[in-house]
């Protein structure tokens, strides 16, 4: 299904949620335990659209306890989505971030002591960047912000 690497997380449940981007299909899809450490797994689920295949998807935690998904989009954007509510397998739609994200780079995403996240991406200019949340759980965040290098 996939030639990007699986991305694993436990959820504030203490259920697995698991990430993969389908190659051909340029699609990001995700599934989980349907209970903490159960060998029974939920079926795959689409959760986007123009996914770029040849970079790997990042996901966090947000404060309040939701999992926030990251990919670069076929249109070398940053994207995200997050769950509704903490534990939820229902997903938002995914948004755009913006950004100009190099060939083959894949987003790095840590969450701050003060329990914002902050989303790191290298540019085409081959510049390290970086967004961070305007408030712990929120969906607004900064402008991108260079702390450049020739990577």
């Amino acid at each position: 299904m996939s030639n990007s690497k699986p991305l694993a997380i436990s959820n504030s449940e203490g259920r697995l949620e698991v990430f993969v981007i389908h190659a051909t299909q340029n699609a990001l899809y995700h599934r989980s335990q349907t209970s903490p450490g159960s060998s029974t797994w939920s079926p795959w689920e689409f959760l986007a659209g123009n996914v770029k295949a040849d970079s790997n998807a990042a996901v966090a935690t947000n404060s309040d306890g939701r999992l926030q998904v990251f990919f670069i989009g076929t249109d070398s954007a940053l994207r995200h989505s997050s769950q509704t509510s903490p534990g939820s397998s229902t997903w938002s739609a995914y948004s755009s971030l913006g950004g100009g994200i190099a060939q083959g780079s894949s987003p790095e995403v840590a969450i701050n002591s003060d329990g914002r996240l902050q989303v790191f991406v290298v540019g085409t200019n081959n510049a390290l960047y970086y967004k961070t949340q305007t408030s712990p759980g929120s969906n607004t965040w900064s402008q991108w912000i260079s702390l450049s290098g020739g990577l």
